[in-house]
């Protein structure tokens, strides 16, 4: 139990970094091309993040039952923290670009935190499903598609349809089909 407070904490400290960090862009970047407002619904939904993380703390403080046991490594979310914590506070001494900022939003929004985040809620709160937290991250991708299009940057939009659309896949449920039939050319054939 120690292992999963300790992941909760951790996650908890990255979820309420991420939105300070949102908060930070929203006020730096936030006059630019309705940019306030993907980055001000980006922070909403980290605090929403942190909120689930403290009703799971209090479940497992309360003793509740363990549906798996999330592997999520600490040693990255770590990682994330620090650089989170790094690149606000070079966002507050104005030192990022417009473009290095929406890098940054894209760089935390495709990290393995949003991974440990679903591994972690799945296995420690049945309130939450993967399907839901998957979705949700899509949801964020295509906001900051559409605002990597409307800053005319073409590789930052193909990258993030990309990640999107390999999200998207990841979701679908995957469909086995059975062919039966005596001719093996036939098999081959539709296989």
């Amino acid at each position: 139990m120690t292992d999963l407070r300790r992941t909760a904490d951790l996650l908890l400290a990255v979820e309420t970094e991420a939105a300070a960090f949102y908060e930070a862009l929203a006020r730096r970047f936030g006059e630019r091309l309705g940019l306030r407002t993907l980055w001000m619904e980006l922070a909403e939904d980290e605090r929403e993040h942190a909120k689930w993380i403290r009703e799971t703390r209090e479940l497992l403080g309360r003793g509740a039952p363990v549906t798996g046991v999330p592997n999520v490594p600490t040693a990255p979310l770590e990682a994330v923290l620090e650089e989170l914590r790094r690149q606000r506070e070079r966002l507050e001494r104005g030192a990022d670009s417009l473009v290095e900022a929406l890098v940054a939003t894209i760089t935390l929004e495709t990290s393995e935190v949003n991974d440990a985040l679903v591994e972690f809620l799945v296995a420690t709160n049945t309130q939450h499903s993967s399907e839901r937290l998957a979705r949700e991250t899509i949801l964020h991708l295509r906001r900051l598609t559409a605002a990597a299009d409307r800053l005319s940057h073409p590789e930052l939009t193909a990258l993030l349809k990309g990640v999107t659309t390999t999200a998207e896949r990841r979701l679908q449920p995957r469909r086995t089909i059975l062919v039966v039939d005596d001719e093996i050319d036939m098999l081959e054939t539709c296989a």
